[in-house]
């Protein structure tokens, strides 16, 4: 395949990884001969270990995408709906976050917010395809109304890594997660979900979250640090990883294989 057919992010992503994959480290084969290898045993020591600049990931720019105007006719549409359900409500803002926007009011009667018809009414109304109605904000004493924004924006890992909510976090697992709706960093601990299970339908973002998820890991830990077991039956998502020095074993296609990697017998490269 062409290089120049490859997307963007893949070919960045394999470049990326590439200054990992180039160091070659003596290892001792199962004859007893010392060979060059780019992958290592797990016993060398990387204390010397230089990571990988975030230079080599993509700075996005950021634009507002969300014109005040716009913002403004819908809080305003907001409050007419429900005043046809004779509720008064007191507007108290907005937040803009990159795929959604939370208006946020106080109103006068909150147990009238649990009828459905307002919520099918408030989507009608905004042209949204799904809203949410949080009822209400924890710590602030107000309901949210969060709905889907047309024009989103862009978070790059790039940015999420380089915040100090990651670099100077105490878990060596930190993973890089993303925005959430007031537009702050959010950054989860592995270490407290080791049974992730990434689902979603086609085209929702998995193999990029999970690509965020392996890069924060390699930001994070040397290989004498961090020691994985990549397994990919369908070969068509992990081979881009296949020769850094954070493996076990060679990137695994085969199930028989995989049981024997996790049994914990000796790899063979």
């Amino acid at each position: 395949k062409d290089k120049k057919d490859e997307p963007k992010g893949k070919s960045l992503l394999s470049s990326a990884l590439s200054s990992l994959a180039s160091k070659k480290i003596p290892i001792e084969t199962p004859d007893g001969k010392i060979i060059e290898s780019k992958h290592k045993q797990q016993a060398l020591d990387f204390g010397t270990w230089d990571f990988p600049s975030a230079k080599l990931l993509n700075e996005i720019v950021h634009k507002n995408l969300v014109s005040p105007e716009e913002i403004e006719e819908k809080s305003l549409m907001i409050e007419k709906t429900f005043l046809q359900f004779g509720i008064d409500v007191d507007m108290e803002g907005e937040c803009v976050g990159p795929t959604v926007i939370q208006y946020r009011l106080r109103p006068s009667d909150e147990y009238a917010l649990q009828e459905e018809a307002l919520k099918k009414d408030l989507t009608l109304t905004l042209k949204a395809k799904s809203i949410r109605i949080q009822a209400p904000i924890p710590g602030l004493g107000l309901v949210g109304i969060e709905v889907p924004n047309e024009k989103r924006d862009i978070v790059g890992i790039r940015e999420v890594l380089e915040d100090d909510s990651f670099t100077h976090h105490k878990s060596k697992l930190a993973i890089a997660m993303g925005k959430d709706i007031n537009g702050d960093f959010i950054v989860g601990d592995l270490a407290k979900m080791p049974h992730l299970l990434i689902a979603g339908q086609t085209g929702s973002g998995k193999s990029v979250g999970m690509n965020g998820f392996i890069l924060s890991l390699l930001y994070k830990n040397t290989p004498s640090e961090l020691r994985m077991i990549m397994v990919d039956p369908k070969q068509v998502e992990l081979g881009v990883y296949d020769g850094i020095p954070h493996l076990l074993t060679p990137v695994i296609n085969s199930p028989d294989k995989a049981l024997n990697a996790l049994n914990g017998e000796s790899p063979r490269w």
